[in-house]
């Protein structure tokens, strides 16, 4: 029920904004590969891409589809219904694990729009030599051979942990206001926070996924793809947790 009501056409509209985001963000490169005829599919437009100021609108258009839905609901009373039926704890569950999942693919397929939209680029222009992730061992490799379903892959996960914050902290959010534009603006302050938490660590960082990549150092991609996943869940989990604690004290207190 949730997920269908996740996947109105907020959703389409999103996934297609994030990756009007991303050629916006790659414009200048695509414009040069456009002249030169030649195009760097990863080093060039994907790196600009993620690095653009406007990206950090990534957040907002990811709570788009079901950000505030908790807003919604306690507007319309519709929640109250919901919880006779199935009980507060699975209500308050269901809206968490929902809020996640669709703000992670939000961002997720918007990337793989755009990837797939700079792969087709890619084999209509030849080949300009890699250059922004040349650096990364564990990334050269695929970068090197063409293999790009697993390197995009790669990043296209790191963007769905990404998203994933944003929809644990629109829950998070929810639990104190019925303001949906509070809810939707909250990623703008909490992006910066984040970011100056997690230089202080020198950890990846929420806001261009790539800052991170890059500093990251080694051969092997699983266990840096570990050490990112656990960095970007962090926050996450800490999101989530506070809002189980404090939704179920207020439903219990309201019950």
């Amino acid at each position: 029920m949730e997920m269908k009501r996740a996947s109105g056409m907020r959703f389409p509209l999103s996934v297609l904004l994030v990756a009007f985001l991303y050629i916006i963000g790659g414009m200048d490169r695509l414009s040069q590969a456009c002249i030169s005829h030649t195009m760097s599919l990863v080093g060039d437009v994907l790196g600009d891409a993620q690095l653009a100021p406007w990206m950090e609108l990534l957040p907002v258009l990811a709570l788009l589809p079901y950000g505030a839905s908790l807003c919604e609901d306690r507007a319309q009373k519709y929640h109250q219904a919901i919880i006779l039926r199935s009980g507060y704890r699975k209500y308050i569950a269901v809206k968490a694990i929902v809020a996640c999942t669709v703000s992670g693919c939000v961002l997720a397929l918007g990337e793989t729009l755009f990837l797939m939209i700079l792969l087709l680029l890619r084999s209509a222009l030849p080949a300009a030599p890699e250059s922004y992730f040349s650096c990364e061992p564990y990334l050269k490799a695929w970068a090197d051979g063409g293999r790009w379903l697993p390197f995009f892959a790669f990043f296209v996960w790191l963007q769905f942990l990404y998203g994933m914050i944003w929809g644990a902290e629109a829950v998070f959010v929810s639990v104190w206001t019925r303001d949906r534009a509070l809810v939707y603006a909250s990623p703008l302050l909490t992006s910066s926070l984040l970011n100056v938490i997690y230089n202080l660590f020198g950890w990846a960082g929420v806001y261009g996924v790539s800052i991170g990549i890059t500093r990251q150092r080694g051969s092997a991609v699983l266990p840096i793809l570990a050490q990112l996943t656990g960095q970007l869940l962090l926050p996450t989990l800490t999101l989530l947790l506070a809002y189980f604690l404090l939704m179920q004290r207020r439903l219990e207190r309201h019950a």
